[in-house]
């Protein structure tokens, strides 16, 4: 049988007095963030340093995730093959592709008021969503190879075969500016991958956040 580390009671035994065994997932949450060296130990003596735990994971979590929405942003696409005075190296080509409908009644409608000039916001409301997330994952793709921009990008409309369902699809050439002066928004930039990771890491303590 094991004890506690902390009070040596037993865990689930027979006597009165013995006390629960805190999860081994809940325990290695606590060790990630140094506040203790458990292996063993029980819910009672681990409370406290349970739910500081959890409040740093919670706290980390949403820096992580800043940090990478961030970066996301930070990557600038144009439709230029060669943008002027920029200095870089091309690392690989990055797609991306989503679909959405635009419904009946909507497609329906929208023909109607394309007769008399007024356009449909809505169909133009979900194409523009559509292409958001396209690119968004041109980003994070470019991001994932090491790039810091994606030129020569294109982006095309096509019917999957499915009534009222359009595929959006987007690809370009991830690169890496050295000259980042000449980007936008270079201090956007960080460090995609070990935020990533460290985010990752922090994920198998979900069920315990």
């Amino acid at each position: 049988m094991q004890n506690c580390e902390v009070c040596s009671k037993e865990f689930n035994g027979a006597f009165f007095n013995s006390v629960d065994k805190l999860h081994s997932t809940a325990v290695k949450c606590i060790n990630y963030f140094n506040i203790a060296d458990y292996q063993h130990v029980c819910l009672k003596c681990s409370n406290q340093n349970y739910v500081d735990a959890q409040s740093r994971l919670t706290d980390r979590k949403e820096v992580l995730t800043k940090i990478i929405a961030t970066s996301i942003d930070g990557v600038q696409i144009l439709t230029n093959h060669s943008p002027f005075d920029w200095q870089y190296q091309s690392i690989g080509i990055v797609t991306a592709q989503t679909t959405v409908g635009t419904g009946v009644i909507t497609e329906f409608t929208s023909g109607l008021r394309d007769i008399v000039g007024m356009g449909s916001n809505r169909i133009n409301s979900k194409l523009a969503n559509a292409e958001e997330i396209c690119f968004a994952q041109l980003r994070v793709k470019a991001l994932l190879l090491g790039a810091n921009a994606v030129i020569a990008t294109d982006i095309d409309y096509g019917d999957i075969g499915i009534k009222s369902t359009l595929m959006i699809c987007a690809a370009g050439t991830a690169v890496k500016v050295t000259n980042t002066e000449v980007l936008l928004q270079p201090e956007k930039i960080f460090d995609y991958k070990e935020a990533t990771k460290e985010l990752q890491v922090l994920s198998e303590f979900n069920f315990f956040s």
